[in-house]
């Protein structure tokens, strides 16, 4: 085959492309489904309480959906957290800008599944010493429907400590389809 009869079946090929319906379900999974966010300033004093105890983020507001669901609740009955309506491969992004209110401690900020870290492996941690600290997590899990993802925060060595957050954000974003 003559490299001018390659071009002409490549060509052939981009122009039924663009003309073909496409099930756009298939194409745009990499978008954002969901965002929840804080800004605070002054800053928010999030209390965390025993040491090695999971906190769910409270103050954390709502943001744009699509094809997911939100819920704003108190730090008793989940915090906010998504609702998962499909089975699939997620991506999640989140970051927290804050500081320890005072010298000491370590805090592990990361990302629930209904509630649980269970392996860490979307996790990060802040060190208390009193400086501003940026964590940024990012992670790629798989989900089930009716799975709850949330931020949750631990002090990991010291009871009783405050951490002020600036700003805060967790985005998740479907990659793929069923597990393989």
């Amino acid at each position: 085959m003559s490299f001018e009869n390659i071009i002409v079946i490549i060509l052939i090929i981009s122009i039924l492309g663009i003309f073909l319906p496409i099930n756009k379900s298939e194409y745009n999974i990499k978008e954002v489904l969901g965002e929840m966010w804080n800004y605070s300033n002054p800053a928010y004093e999030f209390m965390v309480g025993e040491a090695g105890i999971y906190y769910n983020s409270s103050f954390l507001m709502c943001g744009d959906l699509k094809n997911i669901d939100c819920i704003e609740e108190t730090q008793e009955n989940g915090g906010t957290y998504f609702i998962i309506k499909e089975n699939g491969f997620y991506k999640i992004d989140s970051h927290i800008s804050g500081k320890s209110t005072v010298a000491g401690g370590q805090y592990g900020i990361g990302v629930g599944i209904n509630f649980n870290i269970d392996d860490r492996h979307c996790y990060g941690r802040v060190d208390g010493t009193n400086n501003a600290n940026i964590v940024t997590i990012s992670c790629v899990d798989y989900l089930k429907k009716g799975d709850k993802i949330n931020m949750l925060f631990e002090e990991e060595d010291e009871p009783i400590k405050g951490f002020n957050i600036y700003s805060a954000n967790l985005n998740i974003i479907k990659v793929g389809g069923v597990a393989r």
